[in-house]
Formats: C-alpha cells, sequence, structure tokens
C-alpha cells in the first residue's frame, strides 16, 4: 500500500522561483508550454517559468530533480517528436490550412472537415505557435481564433500580412466574441484579414470560405457538409 502510494503522490520538489524569489513544489506545477527543447515548471505564485534562466541554473535544477519530472520532460520531448512527424507529413499535401485555436475541440473539428474536403492541415495551440508554424511551412489559409494567449488572431493576421513573404497567405478570423458588423469592417480594414467567420462556426460556412478564397479549391468537387 505504502508503495501504491508513494507511485501515485510523488514527493515534492521544492525549488525558488527566480522571478519572485517564492518557494513552490515544481511537481505540481504545470508546464511551460515554451517552444524550447526542455520546457520547464511554471512557478505556482507568479507563473513565471525557468527558460530564460542561465545554463548552470537550469543544470542545478535537472541535477536534483526528481524521476516524476524527469517522466514528463521525456514524455514532452516524444509528444514534440511526434508532433513535428505529423507537421512534416501533413505539410507535403497541398493547399495547406493552418488552423489556430487555443479550444483543442475547435480545432479538432476544424481539422476533420477541412481533411475530409482534401486539405493538408496543420495546427497551432496559441497565436505564438501560429505565427511560427506559418513562417515555416508557409501554408496557403490560416485560419485562427481571434482570443488567444501569447498573440491573438488579429495581431496573427497583421504580422503575417505585414511580411513580403507571408502576405500571399490568405487569413480568416474566427470569433464568438467580436460579432458586430463594425468588428468585422476593422479585422478587415486595419489587421488586414481576408475573412470573418462567427462562432459556432458552422460545416458549411467554413468550407464556403475556404472554396472562395483558396483559388482552384471550386474545381476540386469536394462534397459540401450540410449546415445546421
Amino acid at each position: 500500500m505504502e508503495a501504491y502510494a508513494a507511485e501515485y503522490h510523488p514527493q515534492p520538489y521544492w525549488v525558488e522561483c527566480p522571478s519572485c524569489a517564492r518557494t513552490y513544489d515544481a511537481v505540481a506545477a504545470k508546464t511551460c508550454q515554451c517552444l524550447t527543447s526542455v520546457p520547464s515548471p511554471c512557478c505556482l505564485h507568479c507563473g513565471a517559468c525557468l527558460c530564460g534562466q542561465p545554463r548552470e541554473a537550469l543544470r542545478a535544477f535537472w541535477s536534483g530533480a526528481p524521476a516524476a519530472l524527469w517522466g514528463r520532460r521525456l514524455e514532452s520531448r516524444w509528444k514534440r517528436e511526434i508532433g513535428a512527424r505529423q507537421r512534416e507529413q501533413s505539410a507535403t499535401r497541398r493547399p495547406l490550412i493552418l488552423v489556430a485555436d487555443d479550444d483543442a475541440t475547435t480545432a479538432r473539428v476544424a481539422r476533420r472537415i477541412l481533411e475530409e474536403m482534401g486539405y493538408g492541415v496543420l495546427t497551432a495551440k496559441d497565436g505564438a505557435e501560429a505565427l511560427d508554424l506559418s513562417r515555416r511551412f508557409r501554408p496557403d489559409m490560416v485560419l485562427t481564433d481571434v482570443m488567444m494567449p501569447r498573440l491573438d488572431g488579429r495581431k496573427v493576421s497583421l504580422l503575417i500580412k505585414s511580411d513580403p513573404l507571408l502576405a500571399s497567405i490568405k487569413v480568416v478570423l474566427m470569433t464568438g466574441l467580436y460579432t458586430r458588423t463594425q468588428y468585422k469592417n476593422e479585422a478587415m480594414s486595419e489587421f488586414l484579414c481576408d475573412g470573418y467567420l462567427l462562432k459556432p462556426v458552422y460545416p458549411r460556412d467554413l468550407q464556403e470560405t475556404v472554396r472562395n478564397l483558396l483559388p482552384g479549391s471550386k474545381e476540386l468537387g469536394f462534397a459540401m457538409i450540410p449546415g445546421p
């Protein structure tokens, strides 16, 4: 019974946060989402991670880290490697659409619809990752939620359209918050998006938007999914 309890209740690993100087249990902390090969725990008090710390500090942290943290580190690396292979495979299929949404269900449903239409699909969980993947894979379209962590969808649209190497990418914003016509006009005039979809996004609306914005899509003969 004691061995069972130890397995499911790992010993805490108390460390001092270099940002707020408060002590927290790194085992109980969430892992950061930074684009790095070694993500680190986030302070339970201020939310800061260790990614920006000197190498010596990181080595000291990991040298004393318990098996529970090392297991999470290895699992995170494995997931990144699997995800990278999947992205590479998807990126070879054109036209390619990048779906960016911090809501996993929305991203999963959009991916299924687009893949059934015959498109290659990449997904991003926030705006920063969406911008990074756009620069790496040059998708034909970015379908992005407006409200996202790290970088909102409108800023993603503006950064893509302001980059000569990315400006040809079609950008469609999705929102359930900014539903008034003035917000749509603002998104197109100030943030330079090409399309604007209101959430919940119905399959037929998504299909019609994609077919209208991507050259040649109408000739591919995709079956339309009925609306609600």
